[in-house]
């Protein structure tokens, strides 16, 4: 079972037990931000950055979102990039292509790698977005980001992600989630 905490200005923090929990509760926030969107605006949006993201959103493979999600209407789009080749070996590009998208059935043309000509700043202006956190390396930089830690709280880029409209989600397994103040919460 998640801690569910709304934290004032840094969004809702989900805790999860394990891996296999987040990755489903990740795939059901997904597959229902995607149904609102389709029928809102014609389409869905997504940026993905790599390394566990794309492992997590593995249930999105199968059922039921499989035959469920308008994959037609999708736009993938990449929020992190090695400064390599496409098909290199580090590429969150190429992870996401053999883990991913090569197992839906997404229009190959609403594929569009990174543009790394944006600023930070512009990048961070977005709508609706879910940011994965996990292991125990990530705990304290979770905290910091997350907990109101005053201003000693060193400059880190996710403390500028502010979706102009929609909500900030964190999916965080326990060990990412364990330095944060809700985590006792949690854990009694």
């Amino acid at each position: 079972m998640a801690l569910l905490e709304s934290k004032k200005d840094r969004g809702e923090v989900r805790i999860h037990e394990s891996l296999e929990e987040l990755s489903t509760d990740l795939a059901d926030y997904i597959a229902e931000l995607s149904e609102a969107s389709v029928k809102e605006r014609g389409f869905f949006a997504i940026a993905l950055s790599g390394g566990s993201l794309i492992s997590l959103m593995r249930n999105l493979c199968g059922a039921p979102y499989n035959k469920t999600v308008e994959w037609s209407k999708w736009y993938i789009f990449w929020a992190d990039e090695r400064v390599v080749a496409k098909n290199h070996v580090d590429s969150n590009y190429k992870l996401a292509k053999d883990h991913l998208l090569s197992k839906l059935p997404i229009v190959p043309s609403h594929v569009h790698s990174i543009n790394d000509s944006l600023t930070a700043e512009e990048s961070c202006k977005t709508t609706n977005v879910a940011v994965v956190v996990t292991g125990i390396g990530k705990a304290e930089a979770a905290r910091q980001v997350i907990d109101d830690v005053g201003p000693e709280c060193p400059v880190l880029p996710a403390r500028m992600i502010e979706p102009a409209v929609g909500k900030l989600v964190w999916f965080l397994d326990n060990q990412a989630g364990s330095k944060l103040k809700c985590f006792s919460q949690f854990s009694k």
